[in-house]
């Protein structure tokens, strides 16, 4: 549609108005973004547009919070933090989120980051650990996501990182052959889209062989394809195709198991 835009400036805040036409109606989350010289200040609102236009509607762009963190691991463990990286990633289909590399002490600060609903994602650690938690408040925000607002108070995020998963190795056959080179996908049960880092993807050696261990305790299932190009793993709708051919497992800390 086309945007009206003027700033009247004021001794210590500046108004911006906006006009978008042609909205069909519907729930939405209008997004600002304003960048001042290098400084980034973001805003939110809901808005529900009926058959009438909506005026008055204001959104308060300012300074993001700051949220600190730590990383610890399972007892007995040991991992250079400085390889970790963690990042919030929206829940709804808009920019924001952030990223901060963790400190040798385990502890992160991410900056900036704007009101919303978010998932955390831990990068940078070996194939034998697995994300425990991260709670925030008592609440794990790896399973009912992370909530943003600027007018709670923000304590901090507590990520622990396991040593202490099970695993699950075997071969895939075809034919009673040897498929070497299959893409191994194993899924939780039921699907999360929501927690990526519960599907886990591997490439078959020549003998048809795979191994995947650090799996956090749970159900899943074991899936084999031929090629791994266009796999839309985390569609339900896609894995009830082949939902005949699935081999479901239950994994256990501390325990690794075999399959064909």
């Amino acid at each position: 549609g086309e945007r009206l835009f003027r700033a009247f400036p004021l001794p210590s805040i500046a108004i911006y108005g906006f006009e978008l036409r042609g909205v069909p109606p519907g729930a939405y989350v209008l997004i600002a973004n304003l960048n001042d010289s290098g400084h980034f200040y973001p805003g939110r609102a809901l808005v529900d547009v009926g058959n009438s236009d909506v005026d008055g509607l204001t959104v308060v762009v300012g300074q993001g919070i700051t949220l600190r963190g730590r990383v610890r691991l399972s007892p007995g463990a040991e991992l250079d933090f400085t390889h970790l990286g963690v990042s919030l990633r929206p829940e709804e289909n808009y920019m924001g989120g952030g990223a901060a590399q963790v400190k040798a002490d385990g502890t992160f600060v991410l900056e900036n980051i704007s009101d919303g609903t978010y998932r955390v994602n831990i990068a940078g650690f070996p194939e034998e650990f697995y994300p425990q938690s991260a709670r925030l408040g008592g609440v794990d925000a790896l399973e009912s996501g992370l909530t943003v607002n600027r007018n709670d108070p923000v304590g901090s995020l507590d990520v622990v990182l396991s040593k202490d998963g099970g695993g699950v190795d075997g071969v895939v056959l075809k034919d009673q052959h040897p498929a070497g080179g299959a893409t191994v996908v194993l899924i939780p049960d039921p699907p999360n889209p929501n927690r990526d880092d519960l599907y886990e993807v591997k490439t078959a050696d020549q003998l048809g062989r795979f191994s995947m261990p650090g799996l956090p305790p749970g159900d899943f299932k074991l899936f084999a394809w031929e090629q791994g190009e266009g796999l839309a793993i985390t569609d339900p709708d896609f894995l009830k195709v082949y939902e005949d051919r699935c081999t479901r497992v239950h994994i256990e800390d501390r325990k690794l198991q075999s399959v064909q």
